[in-house]
């Protein structure tokens, strides 16, 4: 279970669902990286992914891991947190799923479950890069708005509830 959003928490899930597609699963990028799509500017440098994680776990936890927020308080500071993490970008390849993951344990444990099976791809790359460019969160809100619904975070955590295309 997610406990914190730590580099190393990121890493073990990356581990997990990529070991046995990339030979470096789990490790964090050494190379710059962008989106391939014209404009797209580079992600956080490789050299600050440590600093980039650890500032982006204390803005986490300044926010009581996103527990005890009513539904749209909860979307507007997941899509904030969301963002920061998915500036890191910490690997070659993999980010969205593992980000994806993670962000299904996290918010379970702060009572909110979420459905990805209501989000595609270019629904998804569009609304972050709003939100990375124009600091626009107002997609990533509205995603999570629809797609978070309240659980008892007491209830153990299923991985089944996680679509099996975001695990690898």
């Amino acid at each position: 279970m997610i406990r914190d959003g730590s580099l190393n928490e990121l890493k073990v899930i990356h581990h997990l669902l990529f070991q046995d597609v990339y030979a470096w699963a789990g490790h964090i990028r050494t190379v710059e990286i962008r989106k391939n799509v014209e404009g797209a500017e580079f992600f956080l440098p490789s050299t600050n992914i440590g600093m980039g994680v650890a500032w982006s776990q204390g803005e986490l936890k300044r926010d009581h891991m996103l527990k005890d927020m009513d539904l749209v308080t909860f979307a507007e500071r997941l899509a904030y947190h969301y963002d920061n993490y998915n500036f890191v970008h910490p690997f070659r390849e993999g980010n969205g799923r593992t980000q994806r993951v993670m962000w299904t344990m996290l918010c379970h444990s702060a009572g909110y479950d979420l459905d990805w099976r209501q989000v595609g791809g270019d629904e998804n790359d569009n609304a972050s890069r709003m939100a990375a460019e124009d600091r626009d969160y107002s997609a990533l809100i509205s995603i999570f708005m629809r797609i978070a619904h309240p659980c008892d975070p007491s209830r153990p955590f299923n991985m089944e509830r996680i679509p099996a295309e975001h695990l690898g």
